[in-house]
């Protein structure tokens, strides 16, 4: 059984032991993880003496969580079917098993995965990075995200969402892959219209990031046309909040086409925590940090 508590913002005492007859749990091994960005906490960590090779960094720091001598809390995937409970002081707030992992060789990767896709409430998964997991094992965490999360957003290639034939409520997509998927020598809107009529079997939402910092976000085939100028294109994770926030307006019937343009522009910070999109504040800040300027026209 494994047990986190919610020591401070960000960071959570890790738990592993065992339960006798009486229902007694007796703890076995302690380490910490922490949630998010990880450095909101460092003052506190280094006040604690709380050792750096046990910090299991999830979020933008999951990087880091993939060099397993970094972590110790990567025991926990060595187990399967646990019984994980948090609490948050000392009250239960939810009891979930972690029973997907599939074997040995896999389970750093899928834990690792998860720890990329910043799965950190119930209420949105970001599945994201996930090109060395085998499709079987993907398949597995994407129905772990549905069965823990009400809206699961899948960063990951076209190619990959039609061979597991997985649907989420918003996919994620980079030009070049789109190109290369369904060998196309350049994409424009016009075409990518036609392809979102296929595509919108595996999403209700569609994110592309086209070239020359250009997106388009097709809402059940109505289209939306935007550009957005990105410190590092090569990340894709504020993407991936937006088009959290995006679906979460959709199911609550807010307006889509403010909320995005919101987003793109230089209110993100306001619109993505306010109460349509509840994003912690480190991907918050994230976004606000790679986002520098951006419009969107409704077509």
């Amino acid at each position: 059984m494994i047990q986190i508590l919610s020591v401070y913002p960000y960071l959570q005492k890790v738990v592993r032991g065992t339960t006798d007859e009486d229902g007694q749990f007796y703890s076995q091994h302690v380490t910490y993880q922490v949630m998010g960005d990880g450095m909101q906490c460092a003052d506190y960590i280094k006040q604690e003496d709380l050792a750096y090779q046990v910090m299991s960094m999830l979020g933008s720091d999951a990087k880091d969580f993939l060099e397993p001598y970094q972590s110790e809390v990567l025991e926990i995937a060595k187990h399967n079917n646990l019984d994980v409970r948090m609490y948050e002081d000392e009250t239960l707030i939810q009891t979930f098993q972690e029973d997907f992992y599939t074997s040995d060789s896999q389970q750093l990767k899928l834990y690792a995965l998860l720890a990329k896709s910043q799965i950190q409430t119930q209420d949105v998964c970001i599945i994201s990075d996930a090109n060395s997991v085998p499709a079987k094992d993907l398949q597995a965490v994407f129905q772990s995200a549905k069965d823990k999360g009400n809206i699961v957003v899948g960063v990951i290639k076209a190619k990959q969402v039609m061979e597991l034939d997985a649907y989420s409520n918003v996919l994620v997509l980079a030009y070049e892959d789109v190109c290369d998927t369904f060998q196309l020598d350049a994409m424009e809107e016009d075409t990518f219209v036609a392809l979102a009529k296929e595509l919108h079997k595996y999403a209700r939402i569609l994110v592309l990031a086209m070239k020359n910092n250009r997106i388009l976000v097709s809402v059940e085939n109505q289209m939306y046309y935007g550009t957005c100028k990105v410190k590092d294109e090569s990340e894709q994770v504020y993407l991936g909040a937006i088009a959290a926030g995006i679906a979460l307006c959709y199911e609550q019937e807010g307006d889509i086409y403010q909320f995005i343009q919101e987003c793109l522009s230089r209110n993100v910070a306001s619109s993505l925590s306010s109460g349509i999109f509840a994003g912690s504040k480190d991907t918050v800040q994230l976004i606000k940090e790679k986002i520098v300027s951006g419009k969107l026209e409704n077509r």
